[in-house]
């Protein structure tokens, strides 16, 4: 592909020679990009614990406008938000403030006119509350996944009104709990050195700058900033116990409601997207103009999977689009499931 030469590449490869060997086929990406789809513009990790087995950046230096790029810059994360705004509002039910099945309207009288009012806070967390985006269809509350903004927001809404803080307060604290210390809420009109420039592909190989944010409405569902190494962080926070209680933690990674998905089937929780084959896996991607994400963690092993790329490629063609998001997974779960992750890094 024209514009594939001249990338900036770090790959490392870290631990002992087997997490190497074991690791090598998602190296052999990055080695192969001539005869892969598209390039790689974005960050790529690989860790055990906090431990990093393989890291990966890259970016074009032969376009002025891409800026050096590293395992510290912030990426818009789209939907990996939800796992932040479903937290905070576990955390609430953990504090006694809220329960999943008070309803809209309870904490946003203004929607009772509104025939989301009725609508139990747990649907909203789980695409279950039967909205349908394409044409405003109220389908079967709870029987129904629907993947939509709509909930999220509506969740974000609740916190303030339970807390009385802004939902960028909210976010600050956890991220801070977390020891996140870039992240932080969407904010295009403050600009900094830590984030990563987006850009969208307009048909192949034709790129623009990404100059609008994600709209203040839509900060709960799709406007967290984050580096690769805080997302890390994010995962282990949450998923090893440092930030909910049991019974709250184990509601966010039940599955309430099945997501068609490329990757087949998959279960989905609170902000989590859930599968048990061929080895469980909890995780959520990401894709709002000039940024795609791929969060995932392997609890059995205590592995992270974290890929973020500053270009929104062509979404008409999926495969394409995530091509070195699904690659680099297959790779993982394929060694996963002869069960050698267990001792990888050790």
């Amino acid at each position: 592909m024209k514009g594939c030469k001249g990338h900036l590449l770090a790959t490392v490869l870290l631990g002992c020679a087997s997490t190497s060997w074991a690791l090598e086929s998602i190296h052999r990406l990055f080695e192969t990009e001539e005869s892969a789809p598209r390039p790689f513009s974005g960050v790529l990790l690989v860790a055990k614990g906090d431990k990093l087995l393989v890291s990966h950046h890259a970016n074009w230096p032969e376009n002025s406008a891409f800026e050096p790029i590293d395992k510290t810059q912030r990426f818009t994360v789209g939907a990996i938000a939800r796992q932040i705004t479903a937290a905070l509002i576990m955390q609430e039910v953990d504090a006694g403030h809220l329960s999943l099945s008070h309803e809209v309207e309870e904490w946003l009288p203004e929607y009772q006119t509104h025939w989301q009012a009725k609508m139990p806070i747990r649907q909203l967390l789980s695409h279950s509350d039967g909205v349908f985006v394409s044409d405003w269809y109220q389908g079967l509350e709870g029987e129904v996944f629907a993947y939509e903004n709509l909930g999220y927001n509506l969740a974000g809404d609740i916190l303030e009104s339970v807390t009385g803080k802004s939902y960028q307060e909210l976010v600050d604290e956890v991220l801070q709990r977390c020891r996140m210390q870039t992240s932080t809420t969407y904010a295009l009109d403050k600009p900094t050195a830590q984030s990563a420039k987006g850009f969208m592909e307009l048909q192949p190989g034709e790129l623009v700058p990404v100059l609008t944010g994600i709209p203040d409405d839509f900060i709960a569902s799709s406007g967290v900033q984050a580096s690769a190494m805080d997302l890390l962080s994010w995962n282990l926070c949450l998923h090893r116990g440092k930030l909910l209680s049991k019974q709250s933690y184990r509601q966010m990674i039940t599955s309430s409601s099945l997501q068609p998905h490329r990757w087949g089937t998959l279960g989905h929780g609170f902000g989590v997207q859930i599968s048990d084959q061929p080895v469980r896996e909890y995780s959520q991607s990401g894709y709002v103009p000039g940024f795609i994400s791929t969060l995932a963690y392997y609890p059995d092993f205590n592995i992270s999977l974290i890929v973020l790329e500053n270009v929104s490629w062509d979404p008409k063609d999926t495969q394409r689009a995530y091509y070195y998001h699904d690659k680099s997974r297959q790779a993982l779960l394929a060694y996963l499931t002869r069960g050698a992750g267990r001792s990888i890094g050790q």
